[in-house]
């Protein structure tokens, strides 16, 4: 976006939280049923948009060139017959949740742990216990995010620790290199010696 007192472009990176879901449907065309003096049924793409907790404005309408663009990975994933990609942590893959209530908050359009932790605070007083469980994938998310900082730190630890060692192997290598090579020289040295040395006649 441009601004307009500082002159200045930016940008404003905002997270679609909603989740398409898209179908075909068979409508008529009344035109070439007509024509045709038979019905005729053309297969037609909609798209019903779930916005988390709100299981009253649900809103289905025919798939536009926006909704393609909107969601692109959701739309490939429809063309191809595919499950659409889910944007964060599924809900039943959270230990601290039983089946009844995974289900429970599927019924509200909630299918990841992001999307229960970035409830509006009306939407989490739709449900009882709903607020409760936004409380706790709030404390999970931060706490994931602060163990995949420390994970990825043991990792860069670990990858070192292997490049040290290799290091410290491929030394002693070419140390016994050094030393088989000296001791070679000297042999040579000795032998050579040993043959320019005069013979005792007696």
């Amino acid at each position: 976006m441009y601004d307009s007192e500082t002159g200045m472009e930016f940008k404003v990176e905002t997270k679609d939280s909603c989740r398409p879901l898209f179908r075909y449907e068979a409508k008529q065309n009344k035109a070439k049923s007509l024509t045709e003096g038979r019905p005729i049924f053309e297969q037609r793409a909609y798209v019903q948009i779930l916005s988390p907790g709100d299981t009253k404005n649900i809103i289905d309408t025919p798939v536009s060139d926006e909704h393609k663009k909107r969601w692109p990975d959701q739309w490939s994933a429809f063309q191809k017959g595919s499950e659409p990609p889910v944007d964060g942590t599924p809900i039943n893959e959270w230990p601290r949740l039983n089946m009844v209530q995974v289900h429970e908050l599927k019924a509200v359009n909630i299918f990841t742990i992001e999307q229960l932790a970035e409830l509006s605070d009306n939407a989490a007083q739709t449900s009882m216990g709903l607020a409760t469980l936004k409380k706790h994938a709030e404390v999970y998310l931060a706490k994931s995010k602060d163990d995949g900082v420390i994970f990825e730190a043991l990792d860069k630890v670990e990858k070192l620790t292997e490049k040290m060692e290799a290091l410290v192997e491929e030394n002693k290598m070419l140390r016994a290199q050094a030393d088989m090579q000296q001791k070679t020289k000297r042999k040579r040295k000795l032998d050579v010696s040993t043959d320019d040395s005069p013979s005792n006649s007696g």
